[in-house]
């Protein structure tokens, strides 16, 4: 539990760190690439796992979200009438297979 603390510290750090900077220096980037190796190593591999898998396929369905996205708005740059089943809205996202985690299920 302390690494875990004490990486999430320095990843903070990091960050607030790259909020005051104007320009990203090659010293703010190789802090933040120790920061996230910290914090990586910092969780146990069967939970970085999870994680990576869920992320995997977070993405997987952002990229066909926006494909999505970008098949109806050539349509419509096309002026080809969208049907009622291409067009993107509030009721799409909510069945989304994006997959979300609560912390009480680590």
């Amino acid at each position: 539990m302390e690494v875990i603390l004490q990486s999430q510290s320095l990843l903070t750090h990091t960050l607030n760190n790259a909020r005051n900077e104007k320009q990203v220096s090659d010293t703010l980037t190789k802090e933040y690439h120790d920061a996230l190796e910290k914090l990586e190593t910092s969780i146990y591999p069967d939970i970085r796992r999870r994680f990576l898998k869920i992320s995997h396929n977070n993405l997987i369905a952002i990229m066909r979200q926006e494909q999505k996205f970008f098949d109806s708005l050539h349509k419509v740059e096309n002026g080809i009438e969208l049907n009622g089943g291409s067009s993107i809205n509030s009721s799409d996202f909510s069945n989304s297979p994006i997959i979300h985690t609560d912390e009480d299920e680590l």
